[in-house]
């Protein structure tokens, strides 16, 4: 798997190409393809207040929603700094999406349909919680299959444990970097050693620090084992700027150098969010659908347990390297937004009055427009 679906030969690895149809923007369709049959069997059965034809309306509403508030809370609070130099990357295939912000742009489009066309946002925001750790389920199997947002370093001899491949900056993996000539995938440490009457050296870790090394001394024939590869140097500035090497000097006009290509020993972080937050979090809300007793209660408890599963889970996934300093050397961007998420469960559930409307919505026959609303 590829991380995409495609219907062409991939193109080489020295050739710059984009994956149109990826994994991850895959498993959105599918998400909002379990939405669709679920608002479609509910209004069927009369569980919700809106109409059939209204169901396209309110999936475009959050389509939008989720799209602009993921990719606006992920530029303004993961990476405002490169995106302010660049604008135009917005939106390209490979800039990044922020879960919590698509909870904020469905809300917004939640009640923006509900004002529109004049329906109940509470009860909206009930049934879209119920859909939502689909999301998690869908959505992180993709960050699996993709190799991307993986867990932090672990012990080798944990059964979980798994090597995930590096990326740049545009989400392509690290070691389809290497110049015409050279073969893929990694390499052992003496192949390319003397090439261009250059040397092979690696960046190596002790307790006294880090320093510049020969790699065929610090690098088994196995290199696999050890994650790195060789990587010319007309394209080691590009790959500096996010796994950064020291250099001493002249090195990087004298010595080939090589960098990570694959992580240590690490949690499968994705699929351990695609249990808590995706299965266990569903079969928790199915329960707490049974027992609601007022419209917004689902939702809140939704806001809180989400919010609790994804602060737990923040401590085995792998920081953001825009945030690695001060306050967030304890906590993560995830973290604080996951704790917003909470704040807002806890003060909705406080502002449901226990005699207000029961969850149990108006029958199809009342959901259902008169003539005269769909003319106009």
């Amino acid at each position: 798997w590829e991380g995409g679906i495609h219907f062409f030969e991939k193109p080489p690895a020295n050739v710059d190409s984009t994956i149109i149809l990826g994994a991850y923007y895959f498993a959105y369709f599918l998400v909002f393809l379990v939405g669709w049959i679920a608002f479609r069997r509910w209004v069927a059965k009369g569980k919700v207040g809106i109409s059939k034809r209204e169901i396209t309306d309110l999936g475009i509403y959050v389509l939008l929603g989720v799209m602009l508030g993921a990719k606006l809370v992920y530029v303004l609070f993961y990476n405002l700094e490169f995106y302010l130099q660049n604008p135009s990357q917005i939106f390209l295939n490979w800039s990044g999406m922020a879960s919590h912000g698509a909870f904020l742009g469905v809300t917004v489009a939640i009640l923006l349909f509900a004002r529109s066309f004049k329906r109940n946002a509470l009860e909206l925001f009930d049934r879209c919680a119920l859909i939502a750790p689909f999301g998690a389920i869908f959505i992180r199997s993709a960050n699996f299959l993709n190799g991307e947002l993986y867990g932090r370093s672990t012990d080798v001899d944990n059964p979980l444990a798994m090597r995930f491949l590096m990326k740049d900056g545009q989400g392509r993996d690290l070691y389809a970097k290497l110049g015409p000539g050279q073969s893929g995938g990694l390499q052992a440490a003496g192949d390319n050693a003397g090439q261009a009457g250059s040397e092979l050296y690696a960046l190596v870790t002790h307790e006294g620090g880090e320093e510049l090394a020969p790699a065929d001394y610090y690098l088994e024939p196995v290199s696999a084992h050890h994650g790195w590869e060789l990587i010319p140097e007309e394209s080691f500035l590009s790959v500096k700027s996010f796994w950064p090497i020291r250099q001493d000097g002249e090195t990087a006009k004298t010595k080939t150098l090589v960098s990570r290509v694959v992580t240590d020993p690490s949690h499968p972080s994705q699929l351990y969010q695609l249990g808590v937050s995706g299965v266990l979090l569903l079969l928790v809300m199915v329960i707490v659908a049974k027992r609601a007793k007022v419209k917004g209660e689902i939702f809140a408890w939704f806001l809180m347990l989400y919010g609790v599963s994804r602060i737990a889970m923040e401590f085995f996934r792998q920081q953001d390297y825009q945030r690695a300093g001060g306050l967030f050397d304890y906590f993560s961007m995830g973290q604080i937004l996951s704790l917003a998420l909470i704040v807002s469960g806890l003060f909705l559930l406080k502002r449901l009055k226990p005699n207000s409307a029961p969850t149990t919505p108006p029958s199809e026959q009342e959901a259902e427009p008169t003539s005269n609303t769909e003319g106009e």
